[in-house]
């Protein structure tokens, strides 16, 4: 079953990295290996971007939630495979 993740408002993804400061700032672009913020009604799920399925839709495994005490479906479980979109995505934290 697909998790309905909320669409962002028409804002662009927030991008987020730390770098020192002789590296040129990371492409604004989602790829494999970044930490992605999406939400369900009000919760916050954190999802390791695992794959581009296309240039726009990413599958990721969840790292976890921040429920505030809400009952979590088994798709929103830790290591949960969910799919979403870039409209989905409210911050994308780069590693590095």
């Amino acid at each position: 079953m697909a998790v309905n993740f909320a669409l962002r408002p028409a804002k662009s993804v927030v991008f987020v990295a730390t770098i020192r400061p002789s590296e040129p700032p990371p492409a604004h672009r989602i790829e494999p290996g970044d930490d992605v913020k999406l939400y369900v009604d009000r919760i916050e799920v954190f999802v390791k971007v695992t794959e581009a399925v296309t240039t726009s839709a990413f599958s990721g495994r969840i790292l976890g939630t921040n429920g505030h005490g809400a009952t979590l479906g088994p798709d929103l479980a830790n290591g949960a495979v969910v799919t979403f979109t870039e409209h989905q995505i409210f911050t994308c934290s780069k590693r590095r």
